[in-house]
């Protein structure tokens, strides 16, 4: 049996609560899963990425053409 399949076992074998917790643990054990992290990933790649840029480029346009339909976000609509 491989670590992975073994690791499996174990989080399948997990009380409920201890799944929960796992949960929010897990982007602190696997970066890759923390979305912010995922975003600065994406913006520190080199790689051109066309269709992420035009689908950017598209929404760019829709917002100068049509302003009063894209909502202005500012710190305080987050709670902070």
């Amino acid at each position: 049996m491989s670590s992975l399949q073994e690791i499996e076992s174990a989080i399948r074998e997990l009380s409920e609560g201890d799944r929960a917790k796992l949960i929010t643990d897990l982007p602190g054990l696997l970066p890759e899963l923390d979305g912010d992290n995922v975003w600065r990933l994406i913006a520190l790649d080199p790689r051109p990425h066309p269709k992420l840029s035009a689908l950017i480029d598209q929404v760019d346009a829709e917002r100068a053409r049509h302003p009063e339909t894209h909502a202005v976000l500012r710190d305080t609509d987050f709670g902070q």
